[in-house]
């Protein structure tokens, strides 16, 4: 047990002398303080009590307050009472070069969702192409440029309750802000902050993300915000964090087999 914690508490050393002096005031002829008296056990069973205690005191105190909150689901719901929308987790973008080893005689495609990665043999760092690129056929010199993202795309499909208000999490993590694509039978739904001007016909979700990175999607109840309709396809993407800031020229693997459009 530490003396002292960074709430300035005296910590479980303090508190035991305290009740051991506590104790010889009522007992003055109590004077084995011995770690194996009988006496001297319960005293460290009470000191441990309120050490204990003490501790999930201060540390609901500090949680409440942003000044001293540590810990990210506190944090999450105290901007919460000030209308503020903290960023999520963004993905590392970069424009990578593509180069043929010769003047292609036809175009050759890279579709988008085309990964590319670093060269380690485990674990490797993927980025994926955000648009298809085309090497037209006869270009000199044989390059093109295409941005990737060191993101995963993934599919979730649901079916609608057709009550108001549903809910659907999503299972990946950590989810990538604004990479949502709601589609349902009744059409494609489209992120907003809140209902607040939402009329029953409108299209719109709300997204709000968790201490674990984890996204609940929100739909209207019919009166703010339209309920969807049917099958339920949600089309997202993952990534993000330090793990994306590879360095420059290191992402020099293509994944697939590519050819001309002449086969």
């Amino acid at each position: 047990f530490p003396p002292a914690d960074r709430f300035g508490r005296p910590g479980f050393p303090t508190v035991l002398a305290r009740l051991q002096e506590l104790a010889q005031s009522e007992f003055p002829d109590w004077t084995d303080f011995e770690e194996a008296n009988f006496g001297n056990v319960l005293l460290s069973l009470f000191a441990y009590v309120l050490d204990t205690l003490s501790f999930y005191q201060d540390n609901q105190a500090a949680e409440s307050k942003i000044t001293t909150a540590t810990q990210r689901r506190s944090l999450l719901g105290l901007i919460k009472l000030i209308a503020y929308d903290p960023r999520g987790a963004a993905a590392a973008t970069v424009l990578e070069t593509f180069t043929l080893a010769a003047i292609p005689v036809g175009s050759v495609t890279f579709p988008a969702g085309t990964f590319v990665s670093t060269g380690q043999v485990t674990a490797p760092q993927r980025f994926q192409l955000l648009a298809t690129l085309i090497i037209g056929a006869g270009a000199n010199p044989p390059v093109g440029y295409g941005s990737v993202e060191n993101s995963k795309p993934f599919t979730e499909n649901f079916t609608s309750s057709g009550l108001a208000n549903q809910e659907f999490l999503l299972t990946n993590v950590p989810y990538l802000d604004g990479s949502v694509i709601f589609t349902a039978a009744d059409g494609t739904y489209t992120e907003v902050d809140n209902f607040l001007a939402s009329t029953a016909t409108d299209k719109h979700l709300t997204i709000s993300v968790d201490q674990n990175d984890r996204a609940l999607l929100r739909l209207g109840n019919g009166v703010n915000g339209a309920i969807p309709q049917g099958s339920i396809t949600i089309a997202y993407k993952t990534g993000g964090g330090v793990a994306g800031n590879v360095a420059s020229g290191t992402l020099n693997r293509l994944e697939g087999s590519f050819a001309d459009s002449f086969g």
